[in-house]
């Protein structure tokens, strides 16, 4: 073998092996940028839960307290009308009009 040919060789496997190197950095690379993203993702989903937790909360005490201020400014009349309203519509329902069309 010449001197020429032996220096391509030997640029060839030094080349070939920084090839492989850059290959496996980038598949490291990779790797690391998926774990993360996936980690981050994780998060994410995380506080995303937490906080609409939060909402949903502050959104039942707001319902709750908007009930809490019907009853005491409706009291034990607006519970007598309500009762009152059922008993008619309950009777409304259960009459039977002699005026029935026939579906025929």
């Amino acid at each position: 073998m010449t001197a020429s040919r032996l220096r391509q060789l030997a640029h060839r496997a030094i080349w070939g092996l920084k090839l492989q190197d850059a290959l496996f950095r980038l598949r490291e690379v990779a790797t690391r940028f998926w774990l993360f993203t996936f980690v981050g993702m994780v998060l994410f989903g995380i506080i995303y839960y937490r906080h609409a937790q939060n909402e949903l909360s502050a959104q039942r005490n707001q319902l709750s307290a908007r009930q809490r201020a019907v009853a005491a400014a409706a009291g034990q009349a607006g519970f007598a009308l309500r009762d009152k309203l059922e008993a008619w519509v309950l009777q409304l329902a259960t009459a039977t009009p002699s005026g029935r069309v026939p579906l025929t």
